[in-house]
């Protein structure tokens, strides 16, 4: 005999996995491993990080620091808004090249269906979940062996 209850738990859970938070910006509830990193004085105070950015140097400065003055001053840098805002945008363009949720959201724009105005690509669901499985694929290096067997095919 089936246990309302448990289906109740079940359902419950199901839904709370289908509404968990999600920001591209900040990383929260995308694709892949991520890291929490918190930089007190950054225009984004909390990031959710690829697992994959912490080979980068700056990552690890930015998470053993947890602000941006506090490294400046590290590498013996006087930290003024101009010096932030490059540092900033260059280390956006790198987080470009692993995040593809925050690239989309940060550079890609598509035509309301709606109001026909021009917003943010923000991936839904179903793409999310798509992105996650090629991400894997990428990742296990099973999409450039298939792209190599159709090129010499």
């Amino acid at each position: 005999m089936i246990h309302s209850g448990k289906i109740v738990s079940e359902n419950t859970s199901r839904h709370q996995s289908l509404n968990k938070p999600y920001n591209p910006v900040t990383g929260e509830g995308c694709c892949g491993e991520r890291v929490r990193i918190e930089i007190e004085d950054a225009l984004v105070p909390v990031l959710y990080l690829p697992q994959a950015m912490q080979e980068m140097k700056i990552c690890r400065d930015l998470q053993q620091y947890g602000s941006l003055k506090k490294l400046f001053r590290a590498k013996g840098v006087k930290p003024d808004g101009e010096l932030v805002i490059d540092f900033w945008m260059e280390f956006c363009e790198q987080r470009y090249k692993y995040d593809f949720e925050y690239f989309a959201v940060s550079c890609i724009t598509i035509r309301d269906k709606i109001s026909s105005e021009d917003i943010p690509f923000r991936l839904n669901r179903g793409q999310r979940k798509l992105l996650a499985t090629m991400e894997q694929m990428r990742t296990d290096n099973l999409i450039a062996v298939r792209l190599m067997s159709i090129r010499f095919s």
